[in-house]
């Protein structure tokens, strides 16, 4: 979106994940953030949190994790995960280990410190521990883990000498978190909840919209620690836009970000039943001591085949145009029906639901999975009541959050992964906390 960091603030659970982060350089004790998954290429594991991830377009290097200085916002240290191909299947990993050795060895300006075999991941695995001078002394720890017969997947992590014994706890920390996916199962996972979610969006009538596009605001409260830190006000109803007629969701949201900031997320979507026509609006104001020190926003449409989207942050503007192509627009969720999946998926039948949906940090689409997992009691408040267990994924790379929903299929409660629980709430209650709700989600 705005920048790679800024991206999570246009997605719910991704909002929780950046903001409440605190982002930045790196600490004594190392916080790991959010799980990353590559179904794909068939891994996951927690990054340190705060750390800034690279999109790559290289064949072999998959993922890059950029740590920087608070001050400088040089970059620190870097943690990567690369796929070496095996061209020789029998060879087993103590001799590829040997190989590499000498080859590193062989290469200028390289130091190997240690080879060790040891397991990682459920599968045989051995790490090397060495020192580049290429212009700039680096320290390196790299793990390769035998995925298969035809791979290596290798974690890597790297900065300078004098941190190593603070890489070296990180490295420790991630590598832990390592997991393998089997990519046949998720492949085939994948065809099939997609199948599932196009069905879902080619059966959707304007008598099931009318119906869950309605009603009073629904106000959630946000909690960490047993503090409430923030709230939410979502609203949806039947709209126009020019002449089209759909649907239309709004939602306000304040949340305390670093810095000892207060961030307000105000969320304009709208949609028309057939999903040809689309628009939002979403914008983002930083406060601090009751005055806006950043403003961000984001205006997007759709109209047929292609979705266009402006962003303005910092004094500039740039202009974003996406083809959707029909296999893709099968399975195309727009923003404002993503609010509403809890009530138009059958909470009867335990089944997931994967779609498109629109990422303008890249300017491409992410899979979002929603999954009916089946029904439980919670304690809500004070009551014990009767719900609807489920977990939404906005994208294959992200750890789903954790839903509860009601007998209408509205949101109960959500649990992410960060520590943060959103709430159902009333608008008495959110008023006793946060005495400006209804000013601010008013706008003056």
């Amino acid at each position: 979106m705005i920048h790679r960091r800024f991206r999570a603030t246009v997605r719910v659970a991704g909002v929780l994940v950046w903001m409440l982060a605190g982002g930045g350089g790196a600490s004594a004790s190392v916080e790991l953030g959010s799980r990353y998954i590559d179904p794909q290429n068939g891994f996951s594991l927690r990054p340190p949190a705060g750390g800034e991830r690279v999109r790559e377009f290289s064949r072999a290097r998959l993922v890059r994790w950029v740590m920087r200085e608070k001050r400088t916002r040089a970059i620190a240290w870097m943690l990567t995960v690369r796929k070496e191909p095996i061209t020789k299947p029998a060879q087993g990993v103590k001799g590829y280990a040997k190989q590499l050795w000498a080859r590193l060895e062989a290469a200028p300006g390289v130091r190997v410190e240690s080879v060790r075999i040891a397991d990682a991941a459920g599968k045989e695995a051995f790490h090397v521990l060495y020192q580049r001078n290429d212009k700039v002394v680096r320290w390196q720890h790299d793990l390769y883990i035998r995925a298969d017969s035809a791979r290596y997947l290798v974690l890597s992590i790297e900065g300078p000498p004098d941190g190593r014994e603070q890489l070296e706890t990180a490295f420790n920390e991630v590598s832990a978190t390592f997991r393998l996916i089997d990519r046949v199962s998720a492949r085939q996972a994948r065809k099939a909840n997609l199948a599932r979610g196009a069905a879902l969006l080619k059966g959707l009538t304007r008598q099931q919209l009318d119906a869950v596009a309605g009603g009073e605001a629904r106000w959630y409260l946000y909690r960490r620690g047993g503090r409430d830190i923030g709230f939410c006000c979502v609203s949806a109803g039947a709209a126009r836009s020019g002449p089209a007629r759909g649907y239309e969701v709004r939602t306000f949201t304040r949340l305390p970000v670093a810095g000892g900031k207060v961030m307000h997320l105000r969320r304009t979507m709208f949609a028309t039943a057939d999903r040809s026509q689309e628009r939002w609006t979403e914008v983002v104001r930083i406060r601090q001591g009751g005055k806006t020190v950043r403003t961000m926003e984001e205006i997007g449409t759709r109209q047929g085949a292609v979705i266009t989207c402006r962003v303005i942050a910092d004094g500039k503007s740039k202009k974003l145009s996406k083809p959707l192509p029909p296999v893709t627009a099968a399975h195309y969720l727009p923003r404002a029906f993503a609010l509403l999946l809890g009530q138009l998926v059958d909470r009867k039948q335990l089944a997931a639901y994967a779609f498109a949906s629109y990422t303008t940090a890249a300017n491409d689409f992410d899979m979002r999975t929603f999954t009916v997992i089946g029904p439980e009691r919670i304690v809500l408040g004070s009551k014990t009541v009767d719900a609807v267990r489920a977990a939404d994924q906005v994208a294959a790379d992200a750890e789903a959050a954790a839903l509860h929903l009601g007998r209408d299929g509205t949101l109960l409660r959500m649990n992410t992964d960060v520590g943060v629980t959103m709430e159902r709430s009333t608008r008495k209650a959110v008023l006793r906390r946060f005495g400006d709700a209804d000013t601010l989600i008013r706008g003056s």
